[in-house]
């Protein structure tokens, strides 16, 4: 059963690559130590920050949550062996997730020229 769905668009020039640096404020705040690995093992790691940020967005829309309540670095997205994406979620939003009987939350990124789209499916038990 569909708990929620969720939806982002991003224009790349919004992630410009001068605050995209390992040590950035925004970075540290946003993606966790293993994005920020997965990010520098790339070869453009400002398209791959755009699709994880639209994830992020796009997954805390179907959790069905406040933004004023979420810290985007609990939700983590992944690369899974097959190129996919994946979504683990910690801390608060683990627990919200655990205590709305959500059983898995599944992720798509699309990437078009400037624009990264990202589309998330909260299923419930």
């Amino acid at each position: 059963m569909i708990f929620g769905v969720g939806t982002d668009i991003l224009e790349l020039n919004r992630m410009r690559s001068d605050i995209l640096q390992e040590n950035d404020p925004f970075v540290k705040r946003t993606f966790t130590e293993k994005e920020r690995k997965e990010a520098a093992a790339r070869e453009d790691s400002r398209l791959y920050f755009a699709g994880r940020f639209a994830a992020k967005e796009a997954v805390y829309k179907a959790l069905r949550v406040s933004a004023e309540l979420v810290d985007l670095s609990e939700i983590e997205v992944l690369t899974e062996s097959s190129g996919g994406p994946r979504v683990i979620l910690h801390d608060r939003l683990l627990s919200y997730k655990n205590q709305q009987g959500i059983r898995k939350v599944h992720v798509s990124i699309s990437y078009e020229k400037e624009t990264v789209l990202a589309f998330a499916v909260a299923e419930k038990e």
